[in-house]
């Protein structure tokens, strides 16, 4: 039925479909908002305890250390809001983690396993879903050292 009225109020334009949307659909979209604000709230939280818990294991010196701070910051490009699949991609963040990670001599196995402890994904399927072909081949140049750097 709301989707009924949702249709039908698409032809009367913005106002119309705005006013002509039942209630009950108003409070599914603001439970909705509420429990997905609720859930990056936790995913937050928990991403971050995550990430002091990669931090004491592995220490803030080191190869490792440095690999805990570029998952995070691979991450933070990929999640440049922090509201998911809408946001966008920081793509000079991505270049500027390489560019360090090539660097400091941080192999990207490495930091994609700090990746997988300190968010559950695998860093290489991220990698494949936020950048396009062109921005994968310069990350991976740049990891090799053949970009300009």
């Amino acid at each position: 039925m709301a989707y009924t009225a949702i249709l039908g109020a698409i032809g009367k334009g913005a106002v119309g479909a705005v006013n002509s949307i039942p209630p009950e659909v108003w409070k599914l979209l603001a439970a909705g908002g509420v429990a997905y604000m609720g859930y990056r709230l936790v995913k937050g939280t928990v991403d971050k305890a995550k990430y002091n818990n990669a931090v004491a294991a592995v220490g803030t010196d080191g190869k490792k250390g440095l690999a805990v701070e570029y998952a995070s910051l691979l991450n933070a490009a990929f999640n440049n809001l922090g509201w998911g699949w809408f946001d966008g991609t920081d793509e000079d963040l991505v270049y500027e983690v390489a560019t360090q990670m090539f660097k400091n001599g941080v192999d990207f196995q490495t930091v994609a396993n700090m990746y997988k402890n300190v968010y559950g994904d695998e860093l290489l399927q991220e990698i494949d879903a936020e950048l396009d072909d062109g921005e994968k081949l310069k990350f991976f140049n740049i990891l090799r050292g053949t970009n300009n750097l």
